[in-house]
C-alpha cells in the first residue's frame, strides 16, 4: 500500500481499492481510514471469468505490455510501423525503432525474479513494471553480464525518450 496525500492505495495498477486517510485519530493515535472509495461497477452480463492460469500468466502481464505499446505509439518520432508486437511468435514482446535505435523488449511481470533467470529472455531489454522495481538489481546480478539491460517501464520510457531526442 502507498500513501499520497490523503489517499491510500495499492501500487499495483489493477487493484482499484482506494481509501481516504482522515484527520481523525483512534485511541492509539493512528489516523482513521475511510473507504474503500466508490468505484465504477460493471454489469455482470458484460463480465467474463477467465481460468486462473489465463488471468495470471497472460492477462495480467499483458496489461502492462499493451499499455507500453500504447505509450510507444503516442510518441512523436515513432511511426506505427516502427512497433512490432510479439515478434517471431512472441519470442519477446515488443520491437521498436526510436530514431536510429532498435529496442527488443521482453516485459516480465512475475512475482519471482528466479523464474525469469531460470528461463532467460531472448530480448536484450528486460523490462519490469514499476511496481516490481525491487527486481531490477537482482536480475542485473543474476542474468548473464553484458547480455541484458534490465530496467523498469519508467526507466525504459526515459531511454526511448533519449533515443528520440538524439534522432532530432
Amino acid at each position: 500500500m502507498h500513501v499520497r496525500g490523503s489517499l491510500l492505495a495499492c501500487r499495483y495498477p489493477q487493484h482499484v481499492g482506494q481509501f481516504t486517510i482522515t484527520q481523525e485519530h483512534d485511541a492509539g493515535g493512528a489516523p482513521r481510514v475511510r473507504g474503500p472509495l466508490p468505484t465504477l461497477a460493471v454489469h455482470a452480463a458484460e463480465t467474463v471469468c477467465l481460468h486462473e492460469a489465463v488471468w495470471r500468466y497472460i492477462t495480467v502481464p499483458g496489461i502492462t505490455e499493451v499499455s507500453l505499446m500504447g505509450w510507444l505509439a503516442e510518441q512523436a518520432g515513432i511511426d506505427g510501423d516502427a512497433i512490432t508486437k510479439w515478434p517471431h511468435k512472441d519470442r519477446w514482446d515488443i520491437s521498436v525503432r526510436a530514431g536510429s535505435s532498435v529496442f527488443e523488449v521482453d516485459l516480465k511481470d512475475t512475482r519471482s525474479p528466479s523464474q525469469i533467470v531460470a528461463r532467460p529472455p531472448r530480448a536484450r531489454h528486460v523490462v519490469v513494471p514499476d511496481y516490481r522495481s525491487w527486481q531490477v538489481a537482482q536480475l542485473r546480478r543474476s542474468l548473464p553480464a553484458g547480455r541484458y539491460e534490465v530496467r523498469t517501464v519508467r526507466a525504459f520510457k526515459t531511454l526511448v525518450g533519449k533515443a528520440l531526442k538524439e534522432a532530432q
